[in-house]
């Protein structure tokens, strides 16, 4: 990806992230008007599209890596949401759908990889082992 190309993607990325953010910490009184009538959902749309962003906006950084920080980003939103200060209500099965949507986005990425280093004779079931 050329420079110009990866700056806006990072710059997509980053906004899709403060969105993020702000709707997850805006206090309850002020909170906008959600995607989807059940909240898991909401999480995991958020937070698959934010890791298909990151998986583009950092294609040099090992994919487990940005599971892990997307991943913890969930959990740091939860933690925060329990304070009193936000008014909003932490829930570890947020944070649950936040890491699913995570490993559901990044999986296909593994399963390239996973086919990629067996080849494709084995992964079609093929041997191989030289004819006898």
């Amino acid at each position: 990806m050329k420079g110009g190309a990866l700056a806006a993607t990072r710059g997509v990325f980053a906004f899709a992230t403060l969105v993020i953010l702000f709707v997850a910490l805006t206090p309850r009184e002020d909170h906008p008007a959600s995607l989807t009538p059940w909240d898991k959902a909401d999480h995991v749309v958020a937070f698959y599209v934010l890791s298909l962003l990151a998986l583009a906006a950092f294609p040099r950084t090992a994919p487990l890596l940005l599971a892990a920080a997307l991943s913890a980003l969930g959990a740091a939103i939860e933690v925060v949401q329990a304070t009193p200060q936000i008014n909003r209500d932490a829930d570890v099965l947020d944070w649950v759908a936040d890491t699913a949507a995570v490993a559901a986005a990044m999986a296909p990425l593994a399963l390239a990889g996973w086919r990629a280093s067996v080849g494709p004779t084995e992964a079609a079931g093929g041997s191989t082992a030289a004819p006898d």
